[in-house]
C-alpha cells in the first residue's frame, strides 16, 4: 500500500508540474505581440447584439484591426461571419463598424458565409487568390 501511495503522489506531482509549465507557456505566448506587416488582416466574426451592433468582444476585435490598419500593418481587412439567428450578418455589421470608424470601403472585403474558423480559412484563401492579394 505504501508503494501505491508513493506512485500516486509522484504521478500527481508530475501532472501538477506539467500543468504549471503548460499554463505558463500559454500565458507567455498570449501576452506577447509579435506583429509584422501583412497583405491582409482577417477579423473573425462574433456575436452581434439584437440591435445589430457588435458585442463588446467583437468590437474589441474590430478596434484592434482599426488600430493596426491605421499603423499601416496591412492594406485590406477581411471581415468574416455568417448570418445569426437574429437575422444580422456578422460581416455586414463588421463592415458598417469599420466604415463608421473611417476605414475606406475599398480596404474592406466581406466573407458573409463563414460559420466557423475553418470556413473562414478556406474562404480567405479563395478570396486572396481571386483578388491576387
Amino acid at each position: 500500500m505504501n508503494r501505491c501511495f508513493k506512485f500516486i503522489f509522484i504521478a500527481g506531482l508530475l501532472a501538477a508540474v506539467l500543468f504549471s509549465i503548460t499554463t505558463l507557456a500559454i500565458l507567455g505566448v498570449g501576452f506577447t505581440d509579435n506583429i509584422h506587416q501583412s497583405d491582409v488582416a482577417v477579423i473573425l466574426g462574433n456575436q452581434v447584439n439584437r440591435h445589430g451592433l457588435p458585442t463588446p468582444r467583437l468590437a474589441a476585435r474590430l478596434n484592434k484591426g482599426i488600430e493596426l490598419y491605421q499603423k499601416n500593418f496591412f492594406k485590406h481587412i477581411i471581415v468574416s461571419g455568417g448570418t445569426e439567428r437574429n437575422g444580422f450578418n456578422e460581416a455586414d455589421v463588421m463592415e458598417n463598424y469599420l466604415l463608421a470608424h473611417h476605414i475606406p470601403a475599398a480596404a474592406i472585403i466581406k466573407d458573409r458565409h463563414a460559420k466557423n474558423t475553418w470556413q473562414t480559412a478556406v474562404n480567405t484563401k479563395h478570396i486572396m487568390t481571386q483578388k491576387k492579394l
